[in-house]
């Protein structure tokens, strides 16, 4: 977990620091810069929640969501999944 937490934060440099454009649902160039704070927070917010200790871990209820996820042989979620 730890090594994905920090290529996540080492992208977010690497961004800032070019000043890259993203590319966003309508195809329209996004400047990180311009939504790095709100980026930030929901990553820390999301992260924090991951490791609050007074929070289970739920599986999601909606198997649309580990179609494409790496993990889901983990959660026993590997074998009727519904393909795309």
């Amino acid at each position: 977990m730890c090594g994905g937490i920090v290529s996540i934060i080492g992208v977010c440099k690497k961004l800032k620091d070019q000043k890259s454009a993203l590319t966003t649902n309508e195809k329209q160039p996004l400047n990180f810069l311009d939504v790095r704070d709100e980026f930030h927070e929901k990553m820390m917010n999301t992260i924090n929640e991951m490791f609050d200790s007074d929070k289970p871990f739920k599986q999601t209820d909606n198997l649309d969501n580990c179609i494409y996820c790496d993990f889901k042989m983990i959660c026993n979620r590997g074998t009727g999944v519904k393909k795309a």
